[in-house]
């Protein structure tokens, strides 16, 4: 017959197992926590060397500032030193008066710059003009012809022949015989028309 410690065995057993997994679960449970400490502990490190490279940032940006300040005190100094040495210096307000004048030099320049500009691109301008003109007047000339030139020769050859003619018709007229007087008249053009005149003249007496 079982006995009670036979018993009470199993009932045992699912408690020892229940207490074993919580005390492992606990010690994992310990171990993460370690480990989110010691992340913080690495983020809250990350973050004070982050303060401490601002502050040195800033450090270095103060003593860039500083040089930069003695620079300009230095280059001054020198400036002032050359100026009570040089026997040439007239004073700051021959300075201001100078400075005044090169910067009217220098606008002058540069409205001297923009108008020779200005005047070029005009011209340019201008001249594609010209040439677009030039272009549309040889494009609408029509071309010469053979036609007109034999035309215009005949034109020109036409008066030559009407003069020759004319004097041919004058020469060749015979002067009237019973007229004296009037015949040397008309005749004057031709050669002999003045002997023929005196000759009906001397028959008329």
């Amino acid at each position: 017959m079982p006995t009670e410690e036979d018993n009470s065995r199993p009932t045992d057993a699912p408690r020892v197992d229940t207490i074993s997994r919580d005390d492992a679960l606990r010690a994992e449970l310990a171990g993460v926590r370690k480990i989110n400490s010691v992340i913080e502990g690495v983020v809250a490190s990350l973050d004070k060397a982050k303060d401490n490279m601002e502050t040195v940032s800033q450090t270095v940006a103060n003593a860039n500032t500083l040089l930069d300040l003695w620079i300009r005190i230095l280059s001054q100094t020198e400036h002032t030193q050359r100026l009570l040495l040089s026997g040439h210096w007239q004073g700051a307000t021959q300075d201001l008066d100078d400075i005044e004048a090169e910067a009217v030099n220098k606008a002058q320049e540069a409205e001297r710059r923009r108008e020779a500009e200005r005047e070029r691109i005009a011209e340019r301008e201008r001249a594609a003009a010209e040439a677009e003109a030039r272009r549309n007047a040889a494009e609408k000339k029509p071309p010469p012809t053979r036609g007109t030139r034999g035309l215009r020769r005949t034109a020109r050859t036409t008066p030559s022949v009407a003069g020759s003619s004319r004097g041919g018709s004058r020469i060749a007229a015979p002067p009237p015989m019973a007229r004296g007087a009037p015949a040397s008249r008309t005749t004057r053009g031709a050669g002999g028309g003045r002997g023929i005149g005196g000759i009906g003249r001397g028959r008329v007496a």
